[in-house]
């Protein structure tokens, strides 16, 4: 039974035994429409149907008296019936085939926009149900690598992420790196700069390059940026510049993607294409979705042939803490005396200690 809809149209749908996908025919007053039914999105008009019409576009219709639903007789155009199968996550997802000539790249996946769709039942997005479909998206990666492995340690969204996926992102990473010629791993943009932070102190004897991407909309999206940074990853993923970095869109058109390094990105904009910015230096490279490489920062350690360790201890009973003057001042405190307190007892009610404190100094 088709979800989020009134009793009434449930109803009326049941009765003609209509649900999600079928094509449906309605008619209010000389006016008739045909197309495929849709979910219909929480936030919505809930006595409104929502079908897909033959040119692509879904339209709501209200329910109201005068107003028939039946089934449609008609046949679905294919390209329409394909798209709705997309949305739907009915499509079959066929085996990607590589190229085995190509640098063997390993392929990992966490969650976020890059590997989301739009859903229609929220108007937000929802997880692919396989990775390997966003695979299927980007066919011009098989011309660049050969993703011998897909992995998923978890999938969260990464504002969910905690010390313990940083770990466990870490082991794995470490184990793919030693048998791959890089690791290409998938995340979401809200914490993709801890993380990269996270992985870049823990990845310990580093030799080959670590691409985080991800994607400031959908990948089903027309203005999705998520191809041109998984291409444009696969491309980082096989240079010369052994580091962790984030590579996503440098400007909000398609020219180029900024590789950054992990210790210096962070997001600036919650949707702009261009996102992240470096801090304090010069992106690594500019990446261009034709294969092109600009090294604008020369400071960056070579690809060689050292095994990676993964040194995960992490010490989570811990304190970053601004000393702003100003911030001081509201309570009333000096730097001094509020560092004092914040590190012997935890925090203003005491009730935890920290094993340590990270000061970090702003004047604003």
């Amino acid at each position: 039974m088709p979800e989020n809809y009134s009793p009434k149209i449930n109803g009326v749908l049941k009765k003609s035994k209509l649900r999600v996908g079928s094509r449906i025919s309605i008619t209010k007053g000389k006016q008739t429409y045909e197309g495929l039914l849709m979910p219909r999105s929480r936030l919505g008009d809930s006595n409104s149907i929502v079908i897909k019409l033959d040119n692509g576009y879904n339209i709501g219709i209200r329910l109201e008296k005068g107003v028939k639903v039946k089934k449609s007789n008609g046949k679905e155009p294919k390209k329409v019936q394909e798209e709705c199968d997309f949305e739907l996550c009915k499509e079959k997802v066929g085996k990607v085939k590589f190229d085995s000539s190509k640098p063997d790249v390993s392929f990992i996946t966490t969650g976020g926009t890059i590997v989301s769709r739009v859903d229609y039942k929220t108007g937000g997005v929802a997880p692919l149900e396989k990775p390997e479909e966003l695979l299927t998206n980007v066919p011009e990666l098989k011309n660049i690598i050969n993703i011998k492995n897909v992995s998923s340690p978890f999938r969260k969204a990464s504002e969910d992420f905690s010390y313990k996926e940083w770990q466990k992102l870490a082991e794995l990473t470490a184990k793919e790196l030693n048998k791959s010629k890089g690791v290409i791993i998938t995340h979401g943009t809200d914490t993709m700069h801890f993380t990269s932070a996270a992985l870049s102190f823990m990845l310990k004897n580093l030799s080959k390059p670590v691409i985080l991407v991800g994607s400031q909309r959908s990948s089903d999206r027309g203005s999705s940026d998520a191809a041109m940074n998984l291409v444009c990853a696969a491309y980082a993923s096989v240079s010369e510049i052994a580091e962790v970095g984030i590579c996503m869109h440098g400007s909000t058109d398609d020219q180029y993607c900024n590789f950054t390094r992990g210790t210096k990105a962070r997001k600036m904009h919650s949707t702009r294409r261009d996102a992240f910015r470096s801090i304090n230096e010069p992106p690594l490279a500019k990446i261009h979705p034709n294969g092109k490489i600009d090294i604008v920062n020369k400071n960056y350690k070579k690809r060689n042939n050292g095994k990676v360790v993964a040194d995960t201890k992490f010490e989570p009973n811990c304190l970053a803490e601004d000393l702003s003057w100003k911030r001081a001042r509201n309570y009333g405190l000096s730097d001094q005396k509020r560092l004092q307190r914040l590190c012997s007892r935890g925090n203003w009610h005491g009730s935890c200690s920290y094993r340590g404190c990270q000061v970090m100094d702003s004047f604003y």
